[in-house]
């Protein structure tokens, strides 16, 4: 671990609790409107949030380094460079700083190459930013942030996966599919009809998903299966 990443680390463990240290969110984006509409969000909810704004990647990197946030909100086309790349740049050297991106358009292949290069998010603007503030407190706890665009996309973007990753609970590739409908919000008739098999015989992969992760319930499942099925790709 180089010293960069050992100061952000630490400054990821020293995360705030309570009204007198805010939270501080960096939010890399060139459009003044993505800026309002967080900064309003932000300023309405708890904990105590900061907002540190930028609109371009190269200013923001010299803050990034100076004085790290706790989260970055990046939108994934820049005014002077890619967004992704920024992002695969700061994984490399800060790999525990959660980093949602941003885009006004979404598709499985973005959302793929996303999570790839490390994103904890994914976020289609255009939907309830509102949501988007809400699940950044999960986000910092290790969680996935998804918007349901995104959610929807996820059986595509499990499809990438060349060659499939073995994943920590023995799941058959099956039920690595049956798993990837659920985490799109599908429910076991949709689930049914997109694999071709009947509702019955998803019930029943469901009953063994779930034996296998050592849960009870969808929700449990999905929030288990997200981060670890993405982290374990990114490796």
């Amino acid at each position: 671990m180089n010293l960069e990443t050992q100061r952000i680390t630490k400054r990821l463990e020293q995360r705030p609790a309570g009204a007198a240290k805010p939270v501080r969110v960096a939010l890399l984006d060139g459009d003044a409107h993505t800026h309002k509409t967080i900064r309003s969000h932000l300023a309405a909810s708890e904990p105590k949030w900061r907002l540190d704004p930028h609109t371009h990647g190269t200013p923001a990197w010299a803050a990034l380094r100076a004085a790290p946030p706790h989260l970055i909100l990046l939108e994934r086309t820049l005014p002077d460079g890619c967004g992704l790349e920024w992002l695969r740049r700061s994984k490399r050297q800060f790999p525990e700083l959660p980093i949602i991106i941003l885009t006004t358009q979404g598709c499985a292949e973005t959302l793929w190459a996303a999570l790839l290069a490390g994103a904890h998010g994914y976020w289609v603007k255009g939907g309830d930013a509102a949501d988007l503030v809400n699940q950044l407190p999960k986000v910092l706890a290790g969680q996935m942030a998804l918007c349901h665009q995104s959610e929807r996309l996820l059986p595509q973007a499990f499809a990438m996966m060349q060659p499939r990753t073995v994943n920590q609970w023995g799941l058959s590739w099956r039920e690595d599919e049956v798993m990837a409908a659920l985490c799109a919000r599908q429910t076991e008739k949709e689930i049914g009809l997109g694999l071709g098999i009947e509702t019955g015989t998803v019930h029943a992969h469901l009953v063994r998903i779930y034996k296998k992760m050592a849960v009870h319930d969808r929700a449990s499942a999905i929030q288990n299966y997200l981060p670890a099925i993405f982290f374990l790709c990114v490796g």
